[in-house]
């Protein structure tokens, strides 16, 4: 329950780092990529060694970690750029909501209970997301901007909650398989596995982030170095401590508690402290999906 509970503080950290990012001008990839390396060093300090030895390329879990960290490239950015447009209580439900995904892969893989209340509440977040992304009628015809002054929208915005859910989903199974059938729940191994995915992850980010700044559509600046380590910190812990909690119980009830807990504290913060407004159908999809979440775990 402790690792549950430092899980989802950590998660909760993530996303307020994302909307401090769009307050600061930080260049969101960039900060991606320095979060990466930030976690590589964090769970370093954390393990006490560097997570390097003979035969580690050929562990069970290698092959996974390179896919784990190339999809947390994509994963991270759209997350980012839904917090910046959407706002931080909308993406993330959105992004909790991927349990849709997770919850099945753990009932069908790892054989564990399908109650109907599971079921219903799978049901229930189905609909939370519609909801949560139909925008009220005095802003439809009002475009999705953080500033009245700011840049214009990006292409194909519309799906960056919708990609972030996918995404996120992925990572969730592919988590939960490596932690069940490849590690195998030794802590010193499940320490040595997040520092690898991360520094796949940075490895390919920053041949990315290097071209960019090289062709002139980016530039490094010192707010990236400190969004990133701002960003890498939380980000470590919260991939930590959810492989930690999956030995507790079942992966379809720790998902969901923990979606939960992060669903409600970023709501939270996103109302009292950054003054974020929801139409009543988001505030209904807020709450089916705390409805769904409860009815899954319960």
């Amino acid at each position: 329950m402790f690792y549950l509970v430092l899980s989802a503080l950590s998660s909760i950290a993530i996303i307020m780092a994302f909307k401090f990012f769009d307050k600061y001008q930080i260049d969101t990839f960039q900060a991606i990529v320095i979060n990466y390396w930030v976690c590589v060093f964090t769970g370093s300090i954390v393990l006490g060694q560097m997570p390097v030895y003979d035969g580690i390329f050929s562990s069970t879990w290698m092959s996974t970690a390179w896919i784990l960290g190339t999809t947390f490239i994509a994963a991270f950015y759209f997350v980012g750029l839904s917090v910046i447009y959407f706002g931080l209580a909308v993406t993330s439900v959105v992004q909790r909501m991927s349990l849709v995904i997770s919850v099945p892969f753990a009932i069908v893989m790892f054989s564990e209970p399908a109650t109907a209340l599971k079921i219903t509440g799978l049901i229930a977040a189905l609909l939370s997301v519609i909801f949560i992304n139909i925008p009220s009628k005095k802003d439809k015809n009002k475009p999705i901007t953080p500033k009245e002054d700011a840049k214009p929208l990006p292409k194909g915005i519309i799906f960056y909650p919708v990609l972030a859910f996918l995404v996120s989903g992925l990572v969730e199974c592919l988590l939960q398989y490596s932690q069940r059938r490849l590690i195998g729940g030794d802590p010193s191994e499940e320490a040595i596995f997040s520092i690898w995915l991360f520094g796949v992850a940075a490895f390919i980010g920053s041949f990315a982030a290097l071209g960019m700044i090289i062709f002139g559509k980016s530039k490094f600046e010192l707010k990236n170095l400190i969004g990133g380590i701002g960003l890498g910190i939380p980000n470590y812990f919260s991939i930590y401590f959810l492989l930690r909690a999956f030995s507790w119980k079942d992966v379809s009830i720790i998902l969901p508690i923990n979606n939960l807990s992060v669903v409600g504290g970023a709501a939270l913060i996103g109302f009292f402290l950054f003054r974020e407004r929801l139409s009543k159908l988001n505030w209904l999809g807020v709450l089916l999906a705390a409805l769904a979440i409860i009815l899954i775990a319960f």
